[in-house]
């Protein structure tokens, strides 16, 4: 490895001069095997004119309450910019938990309130039920639940401090606010996930520690202890600057509940490594230049949504994540899919868009494009689910999944010719066997299968065929299906000639006579036709 170059430079004296110090930023332009990295280090003046170092802007045992509260005055929303107030008047039941009394209570009309997205793990917090609200009926606005605030979680009981401390009255903890022993209420609140974290004043981030136990680090003297790195430049004595918020690397960034609880947070209290951020349309304040916010890049939200193809790009940074329960991986979900559904005027039939069905099945294991994920595994079904996950989803199997087309999923639609209909379709034509596949997860459909022989192929072309678990086979035969044809217009794929330009979906057979997809292949024509397809109805679940 060689250093290509050194850049070094001074940041202007942006935001108010007077109270940050200024940076000095060294950018470190690094150039290996052909490829390129930079990494920017910076740090501060030790000894600014003003009196105002970064000793005095970034406490060492705890965070600055007073510039939090500045933080959020100034990331204030345009009204226009507003969630609807009233929108969670909407939810039935909705509670909150009043930080002053120290109650779980119905929300009162026009309720503002800041809400909590942080890790469960092994400190199973306490869970409100029916038999803890006082004199409960769903007419009733006035019961209550009281809490013990001692006996909480340390992230529970730190984000009840913080709502005090920024002088908001009412907080939503998930763990406190929905019945654990209401099946409706719990099936309400999941379908209410996009409002809730939308509505929200803001959203405490809870990523520092593995469990609800950590708590937030800085909001009490001597809860945190950060080191600094000095040195100096011709006599002019530097300190480091914070640490780029980095949540994809927190445990809080591996848990499958938070990713939606992030998309539709509009601003977010971020603790992490110590450090306490604020994050707000696309920009993220920190302690050491709190006037200075830095613009965060490469970002999945939401609000950036302008297509369809999103949906591909939310599937591959959800899936991979960790869920206490295989059941919730739709749960887990539902928001996303649900704020997809109104912009876009689309269903979905286990977790895949019915406007986009066919390219939505070209999910492939992302074990086969990044080793060091985990590969996929079977997603077992259980007594609370309606039914078996299907194999034809992601959503039936556990680990990363990734979509070759995301990048351009709205142009490559275009270039897709389907090769089925599909029971939704108005030409579908029943099968002798009447099921509904939002229920059962089987989906009856004709198909031209054909058992293709893997032992005749080149080591190019097995390289298109991808099996979603562990055992990949390289030769004997396999059982297959054309889901679509790339079209002849099309000739490229990725920056690539297309002569594979049929889409197989790879299937074993059950003992109950029901095919389970194992595998996607992409082949020549010339290649598929060896496979002597035929056409013939199949039951796929």
């Amino acid at each position: 490895m060689r250093i290509k170059q050194i850049v070094i430079t001074c940041s202007d004296l942006t935001g108010d001069a007077s109270y940050d110090p200024p940076v000095l930023e060294i950018t470190v332009d690094l150039q290996f095997s052909g490829m390129r990295n930079q990494f920017t280090f910076g740090f501060a003046f030790q000894d600014f004119p003003t009196g105002n170092t970064i000793h005095s802007m970034l406490g060492r045992h705890y965070i600055d309450l007073g510039q939090v509260r500045q933080w959020l005055k100034r990331c204030e929303p345009e009204p226009q910019d507003r969630c609807r107030p009233g929108a969670i008047d909407n939810i039935s039941n909705f509670k909150v938990v009043d930080v002053q009394t120290n109650r779980v209570v119905f929300a009162p009309e026009n309720c503002t309130f800041i809400a909590l997205s942080y890790v469960w793990e092994s400190a199973q917090p306490f869970r409100v039920k029916k038999d803890d609200f006082h004199s409960l009926q769903c007419s009733t606005r006035s019961s209550y639940a009281q809490l013990d605030r001692q006996k909480l979680p340390c992230t529970i009981r730190d984000a009840m401090f913080i709502a005090e401390a920024v002088g908001e009255r009412y907080l939503w903890v998930d763990s406190l606010c929905i019945l654990d022993d209401d099946e409706i209420e719990i099936k309400e609140m999941i379908h209410a996930m996009d409002t809730i974290y939308k509505s929200a004043s803001f959203t405490i981030i809870a990523a520092s520690g593995e469990d609800a136990d950590f708590g937030l680090p800085g909001i009490y003297p001597g809860s945190r202890s950060i080191q600094y790195s000095t040195g100096s430049i011709d006599g002019v004595r530097l300190v480091s600057t914070e640490k780029i918020m980095r949540l994809d690397l927190s445990p809080w960034a591996k848990r499958g509940w938070t990713y939606q609880e992030y998309q539709f947070s509009t601003k977010t209290l971020v603790f992490i490594d110590d450090r306490v951020f604020l994050e707000n349309a696309g920009f993220v304040f920190g302690e050491a230049n709190p006037s200075r916010p830095v613009l965060v890049s490469g970002k999945t939200r939401l609000s950036d949504d302008t297509s369809s193809s999103s949906y591909y790009s939310h599937v591959q940074n959800y899936t991979g994540r960790d869920l206490t329960y295989d059941d919730d991986i739709l749960n887990a979900f539902t928001a996303i899919l649900q704020d997809h559904s109104v912009r876009f005027g689309t269903i979905f039939c286990w977790g895949l868009p019915l406007q986009h069905f066919t390219e939505s099945l070209m999910w492939t294991n992302g074990h086969h494009y990044d080793k060091t994920s985990t590969p996929l595994i079977r997603r077992a079904g259980s007594q609370k689910a309606r039914a078996a996950f299907p194999s034809w989803s992601w959503a039936g199997w556990k680990g990363h999944v990734q979509y070759d087309h995301c990048d351009n999923a709205t142009s490559f639609s275009r270039k897709l010719i389907s090769d089925i209909i599909w029971p939704w379709n108005s030409d579908y034509c029943a099968s002798s066997i009447p099921l509904d596949v939002f229920k059962t997860g089987i989906l009856a459909i004709e198909v031209q299968f054909g058992t293709f022989c893997l032992s005749h192929c080149s080591y190019l072309d097995s390289l298109y065929c991808q099996f979603d678990g562990t055992v990949e086979s390289t030769a004997g035969t396999q059982d297959c299906f054309l889901l679509a044809r790339i079209s002849g217009e099309a000739d490229t794929w990725n920056n690539e000639c297309i002569p594979r330009n049929h889409i197989l979906i790879a299937v074993e057979l059950a003992s109950n006579g029901i095919y389970h997809r194992s595998g996607l292949f992409r082949v020549q024509e010339t290649r598929w036709m060896t496979a002597k397809p035929e056409r013939k109805w199949i039951l796929l679940g």
